[in-house]
């Protein structure tokens, strides 16, 4: 996970207060810092960085760019398959942050993310068009926020940077009531903050930094990836067959997302995050494979160690209670400045830190088991 953060104004940009909001998110990728100001600091970019895959420079302070030093990227996510595309369109690159500003300088900007298999979210600064290129994955798995309001363009890989920088923060009441009415459903286009809106998923947003216009289309939709022609196909299988070829996928995709890094997993004792377990261990063993307990919630944690008789790696149980759960939910809310739109987030977060004093840089959260199948 890795912090994008980008401001552009109609006069000059305060620099502490560019700075100050960016390192609000520095904890998002905590390896680099990046930055740059262009434009006689009209504009600033940063990119806080955790590296994943591939090599990184060290030393590197300024954002990547292309070699003539006409395209700018920040980025955050991870491509799976960026070793496979590299060679497929021989392209030099160290890592997937070169291997995307490599394809956008070949392919129009959004067209080559069809390839991409994994999570991003994407800022290209394209400095001889003077425009700013942004989107995210088509599964909507990473999101970016925007602001264009009162001569400021803003965007964010969080909320509170943006609030820190604008010194404001008008609520949308609206929004906050369907957050309720909904039951959480809140999270489509707007946010319970006024002008902050959220990146939809497949959708290229272009913002000319002269005129200060957005404009938005579709690149893509996970509806088109359905084949007709295979589904019919796959019906006419027996489910031995059905089953054999699920497997395969499974298999093919945990290969390929295990991490390099030391890593994580979560066993809940449910079929995802057991399954998910099991066939990834197949190919590297996880450094630290845990579960947070709910005292007197589930039946199933609590025997979780009956496990371990059948797999051939260690649970780690953590205990949590009402008032470690309300610790943590306050952090939550600290961090990201919006209601929560999942039931398990605190789960998640309280949990992650429990992978990070482990010394694990990744994580498998087992949400129906969606990590293999890319999402």
């Amino acid at each position: 996970m890795c912090g994008i953060f980008l401001v552009k104004s109609k006069h000059s940009l305060n620099k502490h207060d560019c700075i100050n909001s960016s390192n609000l998110i520095k904890s998002r990728g905590p390896d680099y810092f990046l930055q740059k100001f262009f434009f006689k600091e009209k504009l600033y970019i940063s990119n806080s960085v955790l590296s994943i895959s591939g090599k990184y420079k060290k030393k590197q302070k300024e954002l990547n760019h292309s070699k003539n030093k006409n395209l700018y990227i920040s980025y955050n996510g991870e491509i799976f398959n960026w070793q496979d595309i590299t060679k497929k369109e021989n392209i030099k690159a160290e890592n997937d942050t070169q291997m995307i500003l490599k394809l956008a300088e070949k392919y129009k900007k959004a067209n080559f993310s069809k390839n991409l298999f994994g999570m991003f979210a994407i800022i290209l600064f394209d400095k001889k068009e003077n425009k700013i290129f942004f989107y995210c994955d088509p599964q909507g798995e990473k999101k970016l926020f925007y602001y264009n309001h009162d001569g400021n363009f803003i965007i964010s890989s969080s909320i509170k940077p943006i609030i820190n920088y604008l010194k404001k923060n008008d609520l949308d009441v609206s929004m906050i009531k369907d957050y309720f009415n909904t039951r959480h459903f809140m999270f489509y286009k707007k946010t319970i903050y006024k002008n902050i809106f959220v990146t939809e998923p497949g959708k290229i947003y272009e913002f000319n930094l002269k005129s200060f216009k957005l404009s938005e289309k579709f690149y893509d939709n996970p509806i088109n990836w359905i084949n007709e022609k295979l589904y019919k196909s796959l019906n006419e299988n027996d489910e031995i067959k059905i089953k054999t070829k699920l497997k395969t996928l499974l298999e093919k995709n945990a290969k390929l997302m295990v991490s390099k890094h030391k890593f994580g997993s979560i066993f809940s004792g449910g079929i995802d995050s057991s399954l998910q377990s099991v066939l990834i261990n197949n190919y590297k063993k996880p450094n630290t494979v845990s579960v947070l307990n709910f005292l007197n919630k589930d039946k199933i944690t609590k025997n979780i160690f009956n496990f371990n008789k059948y797999i051939n790696f260690k649970i780690d149980r953590l205990s949590i209670n009402k008032k470690k759960f309300i610790k943590n939910f306050k952090a939550c809310y600290n961090i990201t400045g919006f209601p929560f739109l999942t039931h398990d987030f605190v789960g998640k977060y309280m949990i992650s830190k429990y992978f990070r004093s482990n010394g694990c840089k990744v994580f498998f959260g087992a949400d129906g088991v969606d990590e293999l199948f890319g999402g």
